[in-house]
């Protein structure tokens, strides 16, 4: 290995994530450099079969102390073999190369979870409220896949595929990213929640993937609820791990992709969209994408309501996101640092995945910021370098040009993730220089749950028209 001196920076050493043997001759050459804007510049020398690279440091090289990732921790990894830091101070650092060999979106496990013919679900379907005619069978599985975490690291996760089934058919691939979830077996692998959308989108001719995200189903840790970055990785390893099941099972795909979500499932499909445009065009193409009634402005019209004096239908909507929040980005050491009496008790054990968003709620009051302290709301109000308000911009989800065409599905009448996040997100991608976005409402009076049919109505409507 080679590496060269720049200043007061230094490499200490390169770190394999596994325990793949590397020969002498795919050790990196690693070179620091630092630019006229003082910012440093990482570069290295790819190594055959790295799947990630990640740069950490350290103040110092005492037993005791940590190596931490540079800058956010869940940018990590990247495939790049550069990278640039702009927020070093003058103080000596330390570095490391972690390379990364686990391949993402291997398949681990696929369990049979149910079946149904389209007569039954002729049945089940209206007493379900479904307003849609089952052409075909279905069968629904759970997988398990490997993908990371949302500090980059590997994990496993759970998700369901369902099969439409008819001889000699090639099927259109649908992602469906659900909604809002605390409780964790309310994730759609066990049949619970939003499972049978799934299940319609099947029925329909489209073979389904539903991630249950990171944190919920069969992984571990809390769900990092909001988190742009996770969302997407969890659900494109999910759509890797199909393939390689469809392979499996001699299950043809036309190469049509489409994404939908509602809530989260929007603010998920948004992020998703752009990973797979962003990092994965040698793999997939976008067909079509219909995130819905999404929080893609959280640093603007969702901090609002945080702050607000007004009453909100889901509280425990904004305490989930502020824990999620600091369980992948360390913001607070104690509740008590960002809640008031009694909240700071009684509400970290509520995030235990046992818990539902009506219990969490009848402890909260109806206005959020009643249950905020003073001095942390004057913070997040008035201070840009505010930890929490730094970290909703970087999951803001309005600012970017998706190639493929977007249409955001959204009732005005919305009061949970009022209609103007979709305003924003439009006018943004628009800015950025997309040409293919649009806005619909499909039910203007209709409020956040009721809003819910109507959109996936429409962008069934949509997705039919398009799907070969």
């Amino acid at each position: 290995m080679q590496s060269k001196r720049s200043n007061v920076f230094f490499l200490v050493a390169v770190v394999y994530g596994s325990l793949l043997a590397v020969s002498n001759a795919q050790l990196p050459i690693f070179e620091i450099s630092r630019g006229e804007d003082n910012t440093i510049r990482f570069t290295w020398t790819a190594i055959s079969n790295a799947t990630g690279y990640r740069v950490e440091y350290k103040d110092n090289l005492s037993p005791g102390s940590n190596w931490l990732p540079c800058a956010l921790q869940d940018q990590w990894p990247i495939t790049e073999t550069n990278w640039v830091d702009d927020s070093l101070n003058s103080q000596n650092k330390f570095y490391r190369l972690c390379v990364y060999f686990e391949k993402r979106g291997a398949l681990i496990s696929s369990t049979p979870i149910a079946s149904y013919t389209a007569s039954q679900l002729s049945f089940y379907f209206p007493l379900l409220g479904i307003p849609i005619s089952p052409q075909y069978n279905v069968s629904a599985y759970r997988v398990l896949y490997k993908t990371i975490s949302a500090d980059g690291s590997p994990c496993v996760a759970s998700g369901t595929i369902i099969i439409p089934e008819s001889q000699n058919t090639k099927w259109p691939l649908l992602s469906y990213q659900h909604g809002t979830i605390l409780k964790t077996n309310d994730a759609p692998s066990f049949g619970s929640g939003e499972f049978f959308v799934g299940v319609a989108w099947a029925t329909s001719g489209y073979l389904t993937c539903i991630p249950d995200y990171l944190g919920l189903g069969l992984s571990q840790g809390l769900h990092p609820y909001i988190h742009a970055r996770s969302e997407a990785t969890a659900s494109v390893d999910l759509l890797q791990a199909c393939l390689e099941f469809c392979k499996s099972r001699n299950i043809q795909l036309n190469g049509q992709l489409f994404l939908v979500g509602y809530l989260q499932g929007g603010h998920a499909t948004m992020a998703l969209h752009r990973e797979l445009e962003s990092y994965f065009t040698n793999q997939f193409t976008v067909t079509a994408s219909a995130p819905m009634a999404g929080p893609y402005d959280l640093s603007g019209t969702m901090a609002e309501i945080m702050t607000s004096n007004k009453s909100y239908p889901s509280p425990s909507y904004l305490a989930y996101l502020i824990f999620a929040y600091n369980y992948v980005y360390r913001l607070f050491n104690e509740a008590g640092e960002i809640f008031k009496e009694p909240y700071a008790t009684q509400l970290p054990p509520m995030f235990n995945g046992n818990h539902s968003t009506d219990e969490i709620d009848r402890l909260l009051p109806s206005v959020p910021v009643e249950m905020l302290k003073d001095d942390f709301v004057t913070s997040f109000k008035n201070d840009p370098n505010n930890n929490i308000m730094k970290v909703l911009k970087r999951n803001d989800l309005c600012y970017w040009r998706p190639i493929a065409p977007v249409t955001l599905f959204h009732c005005k009448g919305d009061s949970t993730v009022p209609y103007k996040n979709s305003e924003i997100a439009l006018a943004g991608m628009i800015q950025s220089g997309a040409t293919n976005v649009t806005l619909v409402d499909p039910s203007p009076t209709s409020d956040h749950g009721s809003g819910a049919l109507p959109s996936f109505l429409a962008a069934k409507t949509w997705f039919d028209s398009l799907k070969k």
